[in-house]
């Protein structure tokens, strides 16, 4: 209002200068005329100009305020570059004042030369060819010294189409945009070259990503696992149970960690450690899964060898008692055999010392079973057996490392205990076990091992110290000695592998290391009782069966199955082995032709293969083995039965690739109702 009022008393003062003049002459020149009309026209004039004004700066201020409210940056600049006006955005960005911003050309805001360079050719540029430039980025700098970088968006400002009266830009601050950008970079590199295995799936289970290991690890390609179930990895090489757990976890939105044998493109298994994360959306709900799985074969087989290491210890300990009692064993049949010759007149003592050398000689086959099994590698084969049976036979080989002057008692119930797991593995835990005790006794006067055996039922302790248990029901084994015992300070270090307190050349450190491995993965427990001068108690708990399948373990002896007269081809390259065997063949009424070695054995076949219904081979044998003897005889006739004999390890040998039907490999020695039966089998 004042400024309307200044402005007709101007308009007062200039309207009536004017006026007079332009009355003079012209016959007006009355007072009213004269003073009061232009006074008055002035006076309206100028409110006029000053509403007029004051509507212009309100309109003004008003478009001021809209840029001061807008997020992104304004800056108008003359046609020479300088800076007319700044909004608020751009003085918080730059953390300086309008005046300070404004004694600025806008390329004098910039951070470096070669920036300045470009902002101010862009500028001259665009007035030069009045045409919009492409937006671009550069970087500010602030009061405070900092970067600030953005992108700038041009507009021209002109009047009447005159191009050349400056222009606008719009400046966007993309400095956490650029940080968040690099962040995801960094982050996507990371991924990318992870050696572990990156999947990331929708809720349901199918594959959205896979990192590049994925292939390394799987040997699917991205294209071939995009779209499918993750259940294309999926071996069924463990219980459905842990699926069934593994889903329930992870759609209830928490976090699932464990272990897996999954199979790869080619058909191989593989162990992984997995965990898998429930990823959540704005609404809380589960929208995706991200697992993260690292391939455990290495460390596998560096356990392996870890574990054939210690084998190989226990087999240096195992010598001497092994030789110990295959001496007893064989001075038993000696002393039958002598006496059987003594009492040739009596059948019936004659019978009972052949029983005694057949019993005998079935206990030295059996130790060398065990030995062979013992010292065997390769992967983990599962299997449900009796505990007590299993401990029965398997404690006879790990006291054959127990000297003689030691006191060792067994002590196993009567409750059959059924467990799952590998019989070489637990085989092993024994022998450890075994081997530390006898350790510890070494220099106690009345020295005493005990190895016992009771069910046990988990309580809420129990379970609770032990997470990672599924089982409440377990066995229980406990081998004691009162020995040294151990200090305190080492108890939580004796499962360490490496860690041994034996002295140099005593053992390497492995022993309970491979025990506490070997429990572990059969989902059990193992735990140490010590008192220094006391003596130690190990502990293993190994987790029920609850639904056992699985045949008695104690396997009666049948009568041998007497064959009809069918042609039998054997080949061997130990005479007396083929001798004897030609006559036990020939006693359960099988025709025997008899060979020394796989060339003499093709031979007799071509000029008898018509009648020969089934070969008993050695596998190992000079000038042909006995593998390279059934391939020549297949080509013959394809459908030909053979039973493979080995007096090594069985399981080192495997049968050819579609031949599992008519094809088996046995171990000597074979001379059991369990071979008269299979051969019967065969033939049938």
């Amino acid at each position: 209002m004042m400024r309307r009022i200044k402005y007709s008393l101007l308009g007062m003062c200039i309207v009536p200068l004017f006026g007079r003049i332009a009355l003079h002459g012209s016959g007006h020149e009355s007072d009213i005329y004269r003073y009061i009309m232009p006074m008055l026209v002035g006076a309206i004039a100028g409110f006029l100009i000053g509403m007029m004004k004051d509507r212009l700066l309100k309109s003004a201020d008003g478009l001021r305020s809209v840029l001061d409210s807008v997020p992104y940056g304004t800056i108008e600049c003359d046609s020479t570059g300088s800076i007319l006006f700044s909004n608020n955005a751009v003085r918080e960005m730059l953390h300086m004042s309008e005046n300070d911003i404004r004694r600025h050309k806008i390329w004098d805001l910039c951070e470096k030369d070669n920036c300045r360079k470009k902002v101010e050719d862009v500028f001259g540029n665009m007035l030069q060819t009045k045409k919009t430039p492409e937006p671009f980025i550069t970087s500010l700098k602030s009061a405070d010294e900092t970067n600030v970088l953005v992108e700038v968006y041009w507009t021209h400002q002109r009047a009447n189409g005159d191009f050349n009266k400056g222009a606008t830009a719009t400046i966007i601050d993309i400095t956490s945009q650029e940080a968040s950008q690099n962040l995801l970079k960094k982050l996507s590199r990371v991924v990318e070259h992870s050696k572990e295995v990156i999947i990331i799936t929708d809720k349901q289970g199918t594959i959205e990503y896979v990192n590049p290991a994925f292939f390394k690890v799987t040997g699917y390609t991205a294209s071939e696992a995009l779209g499918k179930k993750t259940s294309m990895l999926k071996s069924d090489a463990q219980d459905a149970l842990v699926y069934k757990e593994l889903w329930q976890t992870i759609e209830a939105g928490d976090v699932w960690s464990g272990s897996l044998i999954d199979r790869r493109k080619d058909g191989e298994f593989y162990p992984v450690d997995m965990t898998i994360t429930p990823i959540f959306g704005d609404n809380k709900e589960v929208t995706n899964y991200v697992a993260i799985q690292s391939d455990m074969s290495e460390k596998k087989l560096l356990e392996e060898q870890f574990l054939q290491s210690q084998k190989m210890e226990s087999l240096g300990t195992l010598v001497g008692g092994i030789a110990h009692d295959f001496n007893n064993m064989l001075a038993a049949i000696q002393g039958n055999v002598y006496l059987a010759k003594t009492e040739i007149g009596n059948p019936t003592s004659i019978s009972k010392r052949l029983s005694n050398i057949d019993s005998v000689s079935d206990r030295a086959a059996s130790v060398v079973r065990q030995l062979l099994t013992f010292a065997r590698k390769g992967s983990i084969k599962t299997e449900q057996f009796s505990l007590n049976s299993f401990m029965g036979k398997g404690y006879q080989l790990a006291k054959t490392m127990i000297p003689e002057d030691v006191d060792h008692i067994t002590d196993y119930c009567k409750e059959e205990l059924i467990v799952e797991g590998d019989p070489t593995q637990l085989q092993q835990v024994l022998m450890n076990l075994a081997n530390n005790a006898c350790h510890a006794v070494s220099n106690v006067k009345k020295p005493k091992i005990t190895c016992r055996i009771r069910p046990f039922a988990a309580n809420d302790a129990f379970m609770k110290k032990h997470a990672h248990l599924r089982s409440s029901q377990y066995a229980k084994i406990s081998v004691s000695d009162n020995g040294c015992g151990i200090k305190k300070e080492n108890l939580d270090r004796i499962i360490e592998p490496f860690f041994t307190t034996k002295g140099v050349g005593e053992g390497t450190g492995l022993g309970l290391s491979m025990v506490y491995g070997s429990v572990q993965n059969h989902g059990g427990v193992f735990e140490i009782e010590s008192e220094l001068g006391k003596g130690t108690t190990c502990h293993v708990y190994l987790p029920l069966v609850e639904s056992p399948d699985l045949q008695s373990a104690s396997h009666e002896k049948h009568t041998s199955v007497q064959g009809n007269g069918e042609t039998i081809l054997l080949v061997d390259d130990e005479k007396e082995l083929l001798e004897t065997a030609s006559q036990v063949l020939t006693h359960l009424n099988y025709n025997v032709l008899v060979a020394a070695d796989g060339k003499e054995a093709f031979d007799i076949y071509k000029n008898n293969s018509n009648s020969i219904s089934l070969v008993l081979t050695d596998i190992t044998m000079p000038k042909m083995n006995g593998f390279e003897l059934m391939d020549k005889i297949w080509k013959e006739n394809n459908a030909l039965p053979v039973i493979f004999a080995t007096g090594y390890d069985k399981n080192h040998h495997k049968l050819p690739s579609g031949k599992e039907a008519q094809a088996h490999i046995i171990s000597k020695p074979y001379f059991s109702a369990d071979t008269s039966r299979l051969i019967h089998s065969l033939l049938s």
